[in-house]
């Protein structure tokens, strides 16, 4: 299949296999290179395996729109693959002082159409949930909990299923139009990027670069709740903090911090902490100490005892431009031929399939164009 292809895709990760079987449903034959000997090596085999509601992004954003569309899309594919999934829900408590962020994240899910529930008094919250302490709290009960890596190897059975021919160990380049994997000129009609961390060495424009974050995540010993239990978000911060996180094994987590963690393009990590001096002070406690991420979790569960030894960790490709400035929404690059994926971090492992789903339209209007 390699002479001759119509796409190839750069990335075995959830939003390239899922362009991949979009595109392979649609007549198209695809070839995905993944540069490591397996698929979802960053950060869809790293991440906090939660189903997102929607609810915390911006209305009319890609993230709201692909989070609502894809959650769905998702959970048919789980329920007809018969992978695990915990219907969980999850509580957004809210602090003193943190009145104002708390009413935007609330008109936010309305915005956006998602089913929540208002806890107004701390009352209402103790009786709907004794473990948490807060002055109000937001419920969004269709947050679910699954596994992305078992997710991720049933897509890759239905791409293959499908005729898609994934080639692991294929290191590529691009120079100029031309895409080469392991010194093989592959000649590909379109070429997308979907690498995560790769964007940088793989796309020439330098409007965006990655700047990788690696998250760790410990075990709370106890207590056990049975919902996702989140902070308020900051909306300066793509970010969403600490946060309480069963398992659909019954184990609970809490994580993840935010660190910087390679690819550390220096111009663009230099302006970033000049920006976010005081958040990034702020994470390196909670990632390098058991009991100051502790004392994190203790705010909106008072009880919350946490292992000292770190359990896992989130990687996250995050987008930054010259300015030094995040990205907040999903961003794709289009150029000749080409598409670059440049920023797909959280929802994106909520969101593949709607992201595919776009990518792969996008593709095909230009190629038949």
């Amino acid at each position: 299949m390699l002479e001759g292809m119509d796409v190839a895709v750069v990335g075995a990760g959830l939003v390239g296999i899922s362009t991949a079987f979009h595109l392979a449903q649609r007549g198209v034959s695809v070839t995905v290179c993944e540069e490591a000997p397996s698929a979802g090596a960053g950060q869809s085999g790293h991440n906090s395996n939660v189903l997102h509601s929607g609810a915390f992004y911006e209305p009319g954003s890609l993230k709201a729109d692909f989070a609502i569309r894809g959650r769905k899309m998702l959970e048919d594919f789980i329920h007809s693959s018969g992978l695990p999934y915990r219907r969980v829900g999850k509580l957004v408590v809210q602090q003193r002082g943190e009145g104002q962020r708390f009413d935007e994240l609330v008109g936010r899910a309305s915005a956006n159409g998602i089913e929540a529930t208002v806890l107004g008094t701390p009352g209402a919250l103790r009786e709907f949930e004794p473990l948490v302490s807060g002055d109000r709290a937001l419920w969004l009960p269709s947050v679910a909990v699954t596994d992305f890596s078992e997710v991720l190897a049933a897509l890759v059975d239905a791409a293959s299923l499908a005729g898609v021919q994934v080639d692991y160990r294929s290191r590529c380049v691009i120079q100029g139009s031309r895409l080469l994997s392991n010194g093989r000129d592959l000649k590909p009609r379109h070429i997308v990027v979907a690498a995560g961390v790769g964007f940088n060495r793989l796309c020439a424009d330098k409007a965006w670069r990655i700047v990788g974050f690696k998250g760790a995540y410990r075990s709370l010993s106890s207590p056990q709740p049975e919902r996702l239990i989140y902070a308020v978000p900051d909306p300066r911060y793509p970010f969403l903090g600490v946060h309480v996180t069963p398992a659909v094994d019954g184990s609970v987590t809490a994580g993840p911090t935010a660190t910087m963690h390679p690819p550390i393009p220096a111009g663009r990590a230099l302006l970033l902490a000049a920006r976010n001096v005081r958040r990034g002070l702020g994470e390196l406690p909670t990632r390098f100490s058991s009991k100051a991420m502790q004392s994190h979790v203790c705010r909106y569960l008072p009880a919350a005892e946490l292992g000292r030894d770190i359990v896992k960790f989130g990687v996250r490709a995050q987008a930054v431009d010259r300015l030094g400035r995040y990205a907040d929404d999903f961003v794709i690059v289009n150029r000749p031929g080409m598409t670059f994926v440049a920023n797909a971090p959280s929802p994106a492992a909520t969101a593949c399939l709607a992201i595919g789903e776009h990518i792969a339209e996008g593709v095909l209007g230009r190629m038949a164009g």
